[in-house]
């Protein structure tokens, strides 16, 4: 993920969807001249007092010399396949940072902004806090028009998942469920720790765990880069007791409260979802792209050691090929220097489609954020052997303004497609 940002400046939620459903009942398309989101009705899930107010973020990078695009802007010239068009759904003052997206049982966007993710020297800024918001786009005419606070009392945080109850969030250290039993989007009460030892290593902090999202099999998964290794158990487990965890997936069972690795190696995922199979795949950054998860697999990792030195030999990634020029060095790839071969070696968000709305080419294919690229990337998932190989199809959402930094993409309950843009000069 990038570095700390220009929060006062512009973002941009972008939502794709298909032409040929302008008409339908869930959605209808905004006209794509619109500048701007006008400023969503606010509540606030909680009173606030002068002394519990929100900090006003504040920027620590220099200006860019690229002049800041309008939201409005950056979605009428984005470079899209023909069946496909982008409007904007909340910008900014609306949102900003988001770094996590997820659905609600009633079809509203939670979103969670992070603002405490800081320098490589600070780690994180404990003078601001991150917060959580609910997004609802009430007259289904594709534009945010309602937005509400659901908690603002958070630091460190990466991810979020609602279910049974309430809301999961990685706060790190910790694994947190913030209860709203009757669905009122008031916290019931405090936030119950539920995992702890997830780590912020100092060479590497931006590696940290990520990723919530429910599987198929109600398991809450998550991910970990390989340089931010952590031992992770309930809050009271002795040191024996804890599951180490050295980068790769892990699972969460909120009734039973097992916890389990999947996988160990690779630099930084940050993105992983399943196909119709339920079969597992994720993004990574650096040393390769593209894995299939494989529950117990050993996976290559390029600056440490696997866990375990009896590993006869670690697993490569399952694309057959790369975004980037593995010839020269993975900082080469910046800048736009990787352009012809998709963007670059980061990569950001995981989606496989299987919704309704877009045209039926692109179900069952892995869409994936190319960070330096400010493009999706797009993959086409094919069984070989015991397993699958990812075939780099035609990039897609090449997005003209130069402070793109592509977060995480979903689609929603209606079929249409969300993009979380950070928005920043930095990378």
């Amino acid at each position: 993920m990038s570095s700390f940002n220009q929060p006062a400046l512009a973002l941009v939620a972008f939502l794709l969807t298909s032409v040929t459903f302008v008409g339908s009942s869930l959605i209808a398309q905004t006209n794509s001249s619109r500048e701007e989101s006008p400023a969503a009705q606010s509540t606030a899930s909680t009173p606030a007092d002068s002394s519990s107010a929100f900090p006003v973020p504040f920027n620590t990078e220099k200006l860019s010399t690229d002049s800041l695009m309008p939201a409005g802007e950056a979605a009428a010239k984005t470079e899209l396949p023909s069946g496909l068009k982008v409007n904007v759904f909340a910008a900014e003052p609306d949102i900003q940072n988001p770094i996590a997206m997820c659905w609600d049982a009633a079809g509203r966007l939670w979103i969670l902004e992070n603002f405490t993710y800081a320098e490589h020297t600070q780690r994180f800024e404990p003078t601001l806090r991150d917060r959580v918001l609910i997004l609802e786009d009430k007259d289904r005419d594709g534009v945010m028009d309602q937005r509400k606070v659901f908690t603002d009392d958070i630091r460190q945080s990466t991810s979020i998942a609602i279910g049974h109850g309430g809301l999961w969030l990685l706060a790190l250290p910790q694994l947190i469920f913030i209860p709203d039993a009757n669905h009122d989007d008031i916290p019931d009460g405090p936030a119950q720790v539920m995992l702890d030892g997830f780590e912020v290593a100092r060479e590497n902090h931006h590696n940290f765990a990520n990723g919530l999202k429910w599987g198929p099999d109600g398991w809450l998964y998550g991910r970990c880069g390989g340089s931010c290794p952590a031992r992770i158990g309930l809050p009271e487990a002795r040191p024996e007791e804890r599951v180490a965890l050295e980068g790769g997936l892990w699972r969460y069972h909120p009734v039973s409260r097992e916890v389990e690795v999947l996988t160990t190696g690779t630099t930084n995922p940050w993105g992983h979802d399943w196909n119709e199979f339920y079969e597992i795949f994720f993004v990574n950054t650096v040393n390769g792209h593209l894995w299939h998860a494989i529950p117990g697999a050993h996976y290559t990792r390029p600056f440490t050691l696997d866990p375990n030195t009896r590993t006869y030999g670690l697993i490569d990634q399952h694309a057959d090929h790369y975004h980037f020029d593995t010839g020269k060095s993975w900082r080469d790839s910046r800048h736009g220097a990787a352009s012809s071969l998709g963007g670059g070696h980061a990569h950001s968000g995981t989606m496989i489609y299987l919704g309704d709305q877009w045209p039926e080419e692109y179900r069952g294919q892995l869409f994936t954020l190319n960070f330096h690229g400010r493009r999706i990337n797009v993959e086409q998932l094919e069984r070989q052997g015991s397993g699958y190989v990812a075939r780099h199809k035609p990039d897609m959402f090449l997005s003209p303004d130069p402070w793109f930094r592509g977060i995480d993409l979903d689609y929603g309950p209606d079929g249409s497609v969300f993009v979380l843009d950070w928005s920043d000069t930095g990378e």
